[in-house]
């Protein structure tokens, strides 16, 4: 029973959130469903991107020639700087696969520091409060630990009801990239022109926004272990009565798992106020 309860309050003070899949690209969280998105793109929406493309073409010469009115180094010089422009913009269509790739590399790199944090004295055993309470929960008697067993027992249930979140908004997250991958030539050849440049702009931003958001969800987890140890864990002193700690603290272990839901939800809105988006 006592090794129950150290488990239960281990997941209460950590978060139990498995966040190792952020530390994925997506090529490697589902290479099946990224190379189907891969497919897709070549095949649907590339032909498409190049009809959207030399409309917007057509449209900017016509524009570049009226302008002109007449003036025949005005038109060449209108003219060279659509063509430029063209230029440019079929080179960041030609390298939108690993322009996307830059930007998950980055959260990557971002993800494994954060995730390499430790809270507390240094190290991820110690930082737990279960283990920390470990010794003077083992000392107690059969009823002192069937009574903390179940004052613990509901915090543990929202701990591990709110532990599926992060499972849930890292896979959409995934399919939120994979989708957006297969529709990137689409929007960046919007940026051929000076009306609709906002729109592969915005799909830009909208790209690393969700790669921050694992960023976010892993930082929020970090500061949530941070907030349980200042919390509890810290207070935690050799040979002292684990059942009256409990009792004491059992307002902070209710509450911790709540606060655990709203950092992970409000991961989006942070990502968003870095990039700019919200």
């Amino acid at each position: 029973m006592d090794q129950w309860i150290v488990a239960m309050l281990n997941a209460i003070s950590s978060g139990n959130a498995d966040t190792k899949n952020l530390l994925k690209l997506p090529s490697d969280y589902n290479a099946t469903m990224y190379n189907a998105m891969t497919t897709f793109q070549n095949v649907a929406v590339k032909p498409i991107t190049a009809l959207v493309l030399s409309v917007m073409l057509m449209l900017m010469l016509q524009q570049a020639t009226t302008r002109a009115d007449g003036d025949k180094m005005l038109s060449v010089r209108l003219v060279a700087a659509v063509m430029i422009k063209a230029c440019l913009v079929l080179a960041v269509l030609k390298i939108s696969g690993a322009l996307l790739q830059g930007i998950d590399n980055i959260g990557v790199s971002l993800a494994k520091s954060g995730s390499n944090i430790q809270i507390g004295s240094g190290t991820t055993a110690t930082a737990n409060l279960g283990n920390a309470m470990k010794d003077s929960i083992d000392s107690a008697n059969w009823g002192a630990q069937a009574a903390m067993l179940m004052i613990v027992l509901f915090p543990w249930l929202i701990a591990n009801v709110v532990g599926v979140l992060p499972t849930v908004m890292i896979f959409w997250r995934f399919i939120q990239l994979d989708l957006m991958t297969a529709f990137s030539s689409l929007p960046l050849a919007f940026l051929a022109h000076e009306d609709t440049k906002q729109i592969g702009i915005g799909y830009l931003k909208r790209y690393a926004t969700i790669t921050l958001q694992g960023v976010m969800l892993i930082a929020g987890i970090k500061l949530y272990q941070a907030l349980i140890n200042g919390w509890v864990t810290s207070a935690v002193k050799a040979g002292s009565d684990p059942m009256d700690f409990i009792m004491k603290n059992f307002g902070n272990l209710f509450v911790a798992p709540i606060i655990l839901a709203l950092v992970v939800i409000g991961s989006n809105s942070l990502a968003k106020a870095i990039v700019g988006e919200g």
